[in-house]
C-alpha cells in the first residue's frame, strides 16, 4: 500500500514537472518571437516617420516635425552611408531609458539610438557620445562593425547628423576601434578640452583607436567630435565598437 502511494505521489510530481516544462518551453520560445515582431514593428514606424522630410532638400529628415508629432525626446537623426543606420536620435536625463524603449516610448529590447544625457542637444560638446545596441536583427548600431574592415573604412569616410534646426552636420570619420566600458572620455563628467589636458585626451584616442597621428594633431580645444558607440555583440558588453569622427561645419538647408 505504501509503495502504491509513493508511486502515485511520484506520478503526480512527474505530471507537474511535465506541465511546468511545457509552460517554460512556451514562454521562452514566445518571448524572443514577440520581441522580434515588436522590433520589426518599430522598424516600420521609423521608416514611416523618415518620410517626413524638409522641403526643397535632398531628403533631409524633418527632425523638428518628427519631434513635434512623434516624441519630444527626438534631438536629431543619424545617417551612415554604406550601412542601414538611418534613424532618429533620442535623449533623456537617464541613459538607461532608451536602452530598452522605442521611438514611441514602448518597451523594446533592442532600444533606440540615443545621445548621451551629459551632451548638449545641439552637438556642440567636445565629445558627443551617441549610443545604440548591437542587435540580433542587424539594426540600430549593429553595422558599425563594418568599419572594422579596412576596405570599407577606406571607402566610407563621412556620416551625417540632422538637427531640429534644419542643419545637416557632416562628420569626417577619422578612426574606429574598441574602447573599454570605463573610458575616461565618457565616464568623466562633461569633458572639455583645454590647452592643459589636450595632450592627455589625445593619448586616449591614440591608444584605443586606429586614428592617425595627423588626425590626432588636428584635434584642438574647439573640436566637436561625435562618437557612435555600440557593444561588441548582442551578448557582450565588455567592450565598445566605435566610429570616431572629426567635426566639420554644418551644411544648412537655407531655413
Amino acid at each position: 500500500m505504501k509503495n502504491k502511494k509513493k508511486a502515485d505521489w511520484l506520478d503526480w510530481l512527474l505530471r507537474i514537472a511535465i506541465v511546468l516544462g511545457i509552460i517554460g518551453t512556451f514562454y521562452f520560445s514566445y518571448s524572443p518571437a514577440k520581441n522580434y515582431v515588436t522590433a520589426k514593428q518599430e522598424e516600420a514606424k521609423i521608416e514611416e516617420v523618415s518620410k517626413k522630410v524638409v522641403e526643397n532638400t535632398n531628403d533631409y529628415p524633418d527632425v523638428k516635425e518628427i519631434k513635434k508629432s512623434t516624441n519630444e525626446d527626438v534631438v536629431g537623426w543619424v545617417r551612415v552611408p554604406g550601412t542601414n543606420i538611418d534613424e532618429p536620435i533620442l535623449q533623456t536625463t537617464d541613459n538607461d531609458y532608451y536602452l530598452n524603449h522605442s521611438l514611441t516610448k514602448e518597451e523594446l529590447d533592442v532600444g533606440s539610438i540615443f545621445l548621451d544625457a551629459k551632451a548638449n542637444s545641439n552637438y556642440d560638446n567636445n565629445f558627443n557620445f551617441v549610443f545604440g545596441h548591437n542587435t540580433y536583427i542587424d539594426n540600430k548600431f549593429t553595422q558599425l562593425r563594418k568599419f572594422s574592415d579596412p576596405e570599407f573604412n577606406k571607402a566610407n569616410k563621412t556620416f551625417y547628423i540632422f538637427t531640429d534646426k534644419h542643419e545637416k552636420i557632416t562628420y569626417r570619420i577619422i578612426g574606429q576601434g574598441l574602447i573599454p566600458p570605463v573610458f575616461p572620455l565618457y565616464t568623466e563628467d562633461n569633458v572639455k578640452l583645454t590647452v592643459d589636458n589636450l595632450t592627455e585626451y589625445q593619448k586616449y584616442l591614440k591608444e584605443y583607436t586606429d586614428i592617425t597621428q595627423e588626425s590626432i594633431e588636428d584635434i584642438h580645444v574647439d573640436s566637436k567630435l561625435a562618437i557612435l558607440t555600440t557593444c561588441l555583440n548582442y551578448n557582450n558588453s565588455t567592450g565598445r565598437q566605435t566610429a570616431r569622427t572629426g567635426w566639420s561645419r554644418p551644411e544648412t538647408t537655407g531655413w
